[in-house]
């Protein structure tokens, strides 16, 4: 294929055409003689590169580079479980009573409807508790006291407490206790077997 060139002498200017439709405009030589030949097409600048938004993005680190996510603020932790309720498999509950100050004293009512029994028990709930006193009033109007004083956690029972002689009919406990520092609104619950 036969390429065109068309050379134009325009006001001092010269015009090269060539078959490829580029134009190449260069000053005419002085005296009017023959046009320099076009310059060749390794010497044509080179076409601008690509704006920097039609660059390809580098591809993401694989999977085991990624920074691991941070751990959730101390806040943000579950709370921890309450403590377990005691066992009290083969008791039966007599009563409770809410301890509201730093020292209090309340009586739990039993009575002859709920029967006869050789042992009791208490359990602390809702806060910690100091009991300073202990007094069981039997149905035949005897007094007795085991002499227990005890620090208990929330949570926490006292041990099985022998009612002295036989199985024996209760009218009622008598609790003296208090908060321990700190403690909020606990909860005594008497218990009997």
């Amino acid at each position: 294929m036969s390429s065109l060139r068309v050379n134009l002498l325009v006001s001092g200017a010269l015009f090269v055409i060539t078959g490829g439709c580029r134009v190449v405009v260069a000053p005419a030589p002085p005296g009017g003689g023959p046009p320099p030949p076009p310059p060749p097409a390794s010497a044509q600048p080179a076409p601008p590169p690509p704006p920097a938004s039609a660059q390809p993005a580098p591809p993401p680190p694989p999977a085991s580079a990624q920074p691991a996510p941070p751990p959730p603020p101390a806040s943000a932790q579950p709370a921890p479980p309450p403590p377990a309720r005691p066992d009290t498999t083969g008791w039966r509950k007599l009563g409770d009573a809410w301890v509201n100050g730093r020292v209090d004293r309340d009586s739990i009512h039993v009575g002859r409807d709920d029967g006869r029994f050789a042992r009791i028990m208490l359990v602390v709930t809702d806060s910690d508790l100091e009991l300073r006193d202990l007094v069981v009033h039997f149905g035949n109007g005897q007094r007795w006291s085991p002499g227990m004083r005890h620090a208990f956690r929330e949570g926490s029972r006292s041990r099985a407490i022998d009612l002295p002689g036989n199985v024996r009919f209760i009218k009622r406990v008598e609790l003296v206790y208090g908060n321990l520092p700190g403690g909020g609104r606990a909860r005594v619950e008497l218990w009997g077997q």
